[in-house]
């Protein structure tokens, strides 16, 4: 059993047998703005290639986290969108700020 705090927020992510990198796409994916969730941008802020979020898309797309069509306005480019399975898991991965961090009182 995990017991660092961290360890513990990953937990489902590691019990789904992801990668790293698919991880961190998922995040990315749950963080950016609809408009920005295209394999350029995507890898662009992870400083990976396009490839490298092409493979992890597509491994998160066959784990039913990621759904995928092609922009409207151009057919080369690639528009990822978490499902609602991918949603939930980003969501339990993501830590909550303590109210501190925010300079607030406890």
């Amino acid at each position: 059993m995990l017991t660092h705090p961290t360890a513990r927020l990953l937990q489902p992510a590691l019990e789904s047998l992801m990668s790293v990198r698919q991880l961190v796409l998922l995040l990315e994916l749950s963080r950016l703005d609809p408009a920005r969730r295209t394999v350029k941008s995507c890898a662009a802020a992870m400083g990976v290639a396009k490839p490298i979020v092409t493979r992890a898309c597509d491994a998160l797309a066959a784990m039913g986290l990621v759904a995928r069509r092609v922009a409207d306005h151009d057919a080369r480019v690639v528009i990822m969108s978490l499902t609602d399975e991918g949603r939930v898991l980003a969501n339990q991965c993501t830590p909550t700020r303590p109210h501190w961090q925010d300079g607030e009182a406890a």
